[in-house]
């Protein structure tokens, strides 16, 4: 996700100084040639639904190809997926507002070629719809249970599930594996209560969720259900250093007709190109 052009003597081996690298992956391992580690989102936008495709009950996938150049920012944003009916346009527009930490090559941070899917789904099944972590939010270290310490100095967490290059000494951010719905009464439904609910937590060592607290409030009657159900939330904890770790996170929880929560990204991917 980043550009790259220091003096050749440094990088022997790189890609063409007008050329991004490639993301190195199963497809592109680094014993087949010159490649960056993943850029890492830190800022999301998630586009919307055009009328035109909700009227068509329009379904489907838009994979966007994008350079995360040196300093985060996305360029050269085009569609090697189409959809139509106005979605390519929304996925790229909100792409164009994501930010990333860059990507590296030998410790220098370089512009890097990805591919990122948007996953558009038509729901109109009134419920509760979640999504961890918060759309723009980001992890970050929280303070250690009282008796324990955390020896950790990498200040990003990763997302290390499946993903090429992870080692012992990043931070890898937790995983969700249990996520009970908050309950949605009738009488909200009826009253026509419906939004979406950001909740603050810490995911400490054991997974547990704790100091669950409303930072984005509806109203006082999903509220409470949105907590309640959150502190039942199980988690494969963050790591560093092959140990677990306590970090502060957020989730939003959208009460209603989904229709937020119907756009989702997938994650992020190598983009062919010749060098």
């Amino acid at each position: 996700m980043l550009l790259l052009c220091p003096l050749s003597f440094l990088f022997a081996g790189k890609p063409k100084s007008d050329q991004p690298f490639y993301e190195c992956s199963y497809e592109h391992p680094a014993s087949a040639g010159p490649c960056a580690t993943s850029p890492v989102a830190i800022h999301a936008v998630l586009p919307e639904y055009s009328e035109e495709a909700r009227q068509a009950q329009l379904a489907g996938e838009v994979v966007v190809a994008l350079v995360v150049g040196k300093k985060g920012v996305p360029s050269d944003v085009h569609v090697v997926k189409s959809l139509g009916k106005g979605l390519d346009e929304r996925a790229i527009a909100a792409v164009e507002q994501w930010k990333f930490t860059p990507g590296t090559f030998k410790g220098h941070a370089v512009a890097v070629s990805v591919t990122l899917p948007i996953y558009f789904q038509h729901c109109d099944t009134p419920g509760v719809h979640w999504m961890f972590p918060a759309p723009g939010s980001e992890f970050s270290m929280a303070e250690a249970e009282p008796g324990k310490k955390t020896a950790c100095r990498d200040p990003l967490l990763h997302e290390c599930r499946g993903a090429i290059g992870v080692n012992s000494k990043m931070a890898c951010a937790p995983e969700l594996i249990h996520a009970p719905n908050p309950e949605y009464s009738d009488e909200a439904r009826q009253a026509g209560v419906q939004g979406v609910v950001v909740l603050r937590l810490v995911v400490n060592e054991r997974g547990s969720a704790r100091d669950v607290r409303v930072v984005q409030s509806i109203a006082q009657a999903l509220d409470e259900p949105a907590v309640a159900a959150v502190k039942q939330w199980k988690f494969v904890p963050a790591l560093c250093n092959d140990q677990p770790i306590a970090v502060n996170a957020s989730v939003a929880l959208e009460f209603g007709q989904c229709k937020t929560f119907s756009v989702s990204a997938g994650p992020l991917g190598s983009q062919e190109q010749s060098h």
